[in-house]
């Protein structure tokens, strides 16, 4: 087939009609629902490499689902947003300490935004350097710019709120004071995360 398929038409008692048509043109298999009056479309499927559902035969507008994604386009900015869900989790070794510790972080992707969690337990251990890093961020979920967060820490056997880089070297830098950035650790005595940890992040 090329041009306009299969077309089912039903008209209601003002005349204005609906129905359904398959087709193929330019490459591409479609189909679409229609309430036409005059000739404009309404939701439109279009089934290709991806499948488009948009409004007004758009090609600017509406969701896309492809192989592995999903996007749409915001109301405001009209601007392609990546939707696609993930998760996964990764083994990470700490440095910085006498004997490094290893944890196991679980990760969950929504588009462009990642949210990390992981156990206290595991990532406690004695320090024998100023740094506290956790390698091994795997490369999906690397952000494109390092961001910072707060975030509970133990340094030298004290609780104080410090910080966590997620960095673009896929690893996450610990600080033992928000104010004063990363690093900062005692060499000696305990270091760690001394609570459960979740931070959420753009990878943009």
């Amino acid at each position: 087939m090329a041009g306009n398929g299969l077309q089912v038409q039903g008209y209601g008692t003002a005349g204005f009609g609906a129905g359904a048509e398959l087709g193929y043109t330019s490459g591409t298999a479609y189909l679409q629902a229609y309430n036409r009056t005059g000739t404009a479309y309404l939701p439109l499927a279009v089934c290709g490499s991806t499948i488009r559902i948009a409004p007004l035969n758009s090609a600017s507008q509406g969701m896309l689902i492809g192989t592995g994604a999903i996007s749409g386009y915001g109301p405001t900015a009209n601007a392609q947003v990546d939707m696609t869900p993930d998760k996964g989790s990764f083994i990470g070794t700490a440095t910085g300490f006498t004997t490094n510790p290893t944890a196991t972080i679980s990760w969950a992707k929504m588009g462009n935004l990642v949210t990390l969690y992981a156990p206290g337990i595991g990532i406690n251990a004695t320090s024998n350097s100023a740094a506290f890093t956790i390698g091994q961020l795997p490369a999906e979920i690397t952000p494109a710019n390092n961001q910072v967060f707060p975030c509970a820490v133990t340094n030298n056997g004290s609780t104080a709120v410090g910080c966590i880089e997620v960095s673009t070297t896929n690893t996450l830098i610990f600080g033992a004071a928000f104010a004063s950035g990363i690093g900062g650790f005692t060499a000696s005595g305990f270091k760690g995360v001394t609570l459960p940890f979740s931070v959420t992040y753009s990878l943009v």
